[in-house]
């Protein structure tokens, strides 16, 4: 008797088991939950563009930007960047895609539609068009800040050249992927 009584209880906490094991799930569920939002809402930002400089992205991309990158690893020439607000040659347009062009310390020499860092000239020929040759420009980017060009050379003018230096506080971030439309979602380095 004693041995079938013992097959009809219940083994020891094996309800209680399923209560906890369910507690375990909606924990992991809401771990996973804020994590996520971290990294999409904290450490990324999510940015609908509204005035593309940058090739291959258009107005109405929703991208998203690193924005820690900026102050652990830093830009790589060529980066596509997100800048917050901003106002260029009277514009106060909203987000503008850009491309990193110099960092602090280096010498931009503009002259002649070509762009030379430090005496060397900048090949740029994967992702830009064609630049207004009128420009004749020569500086030392300061300290805390990144020189930025839009690929579509043509919008840069002599008088705004020098605006487009811009202290690191104005780059949202480093682009690092298409979210929508969902036929061009792609991710960069």
């Amino acid at each position: 008797m004693n041995n079938q009584a013992s097959a009809m209880r219940p083994r020891s906490g094996q309800k209680r088991n399923f209560g906890y094991k369910l507690l375990d799930w909606l924990t992991i569920a809401v771990i996973s939950l804020g994590l996520a939002a971290f990294l999409l809402f904290v450490v990324f930002s999510p940015v609908k563009i509204e005035d593309t400089g940058v090739g291959g992205f258009d107005n109405g991309d929703l991208i998203f930007a690193d924005r820690f990158s900026k102050y652990i690893v830093g830009f790589d020439r060529g980066d596509a960047l997100v800048l917050k607000r901003i106002t260029v040659g009277g514009d106060a347009s909203g987000r503008r895609l850009v491309r990193a062009i110099a960092f602090a310390g280096e010498k931009v020499t503009v002259s002649e539609g070509k762009v030379y860092v430090d005496g060397a000239l900048l090949d740029e020929s994967a992702y830009t068009y064609e630049m207004y040759e009128g420009i004749n420009e020569e500086f030392i980017v300061p300290t805390g800040s990144v020189f930025v060009l839009p690929d579509d050379r043509m919008m840069v003018s002599e008088d705004i050249i020098k605006e487009l230096i811009v202290e690191l506080p104005h780059i949202l971030g480093e682009v690092r992927f298409i979210a929508y439309p969902f036929d061009r979602v792609q991710a960069f380095k």
